[in-house]
């Protein structure tokens, strides 16, 4: 996090003695101008202690938790303002340290409207100019849409597979009755055809007459229109 090491490069000239006013006015100009990138960062970021407390985030992590003002937040703890809801249920901020190092994972967040939506998160230690660790800083995006959008391609390919396996069912040679027209099932049981079609797909039968056989059985309306 080379920003963050400019930060603490930048505070600590502005508080050495020896500063000239230019150097200051310099160095307040340039800690300004890296808050303001940092604010306008379309990526969530917060800073925390190593034990998890909570000294900055950036407007970007205020609008995807709802919350008004950073006041909200820092101060706390980590764990106080991760959901119950997570894809991985992380609360402990070593936990999800060791989780997310380097790496990007997704995460669920239940808000207390009991609404949910999901982030894709990472982490990286913060070390001072002389190489201590002080802190963590985890970044974050909001990933709501997209995960909605995988979850419904989910559940689509669910539904097209279903489908495809009741297409596969009435695949083949299936035995049926010259007379009657019953069919035989694996088991060896006669069934009518309305019966062996509909348990083996989402079929739906509505009855009518053809003409053939409107001709056959009531002759005295075979002049009329087809029912």
């Amino acid at each position: 996090m080379d920003v963050l090491n400019d930060i603490n490069l930048i505070f600590k000239g502005i508080n050495t003695p020896d500063t000239s006013k230019v150097e200051f006015k310099r160095l307040l100009s340039a800690s300004k101008i890296m808050f303001d990138a940092l604010n306008a960062t379309i990526g969530g970021l917060m800073i925390t202690t190593l034990d998890g407390e909570i000294t900055y985030v950036n407007n970007s992590f205020l609008r995807i938790f709802k919350y008004k003002d950073s006041s909200e937040v820092t101060g706390k703890y980590f764990a106080s303002i991760w959901g119950a809801g997570e894809i991985d249920s992380i609360t402990d901020l070593n936990a999800f340290i060791n989780l997310t190092n380097g790496r990007r994972e997704e995460f669920r967040i239940k808000k207390d409207d009991d609404t949910d939506f999901f982030i894709e998160a990472t982490s990286s230690l913060i070390k001072n100019n002389k190489g201590k660790m002080v802190g963590y800083v985890i970044s974050l995006m909001e990933i709501t849409k997209r995960k909605k959008l995988e979850i419904e391609r989910e559940n689509l390919i669910t539904k097209l597979r279903s489908a495809l396996d009741n297409i596969r069912v009435l695949k083949g040679f299936i035995p049926i009755c010259a007379s009657c027209k019953k069919i035989r099932d694996d088991a060896g049981f006669w069934h009518q055809v309305e019966e062996y079609l509909k348990s083996r797909s989402e079929i739906e039968f509505t009855h009518s007459i053809c003409p053939d056989c409107l001709k056959k059985l009531y002759p005295e309306l075979s002049d009329e229109e087809d029912i």
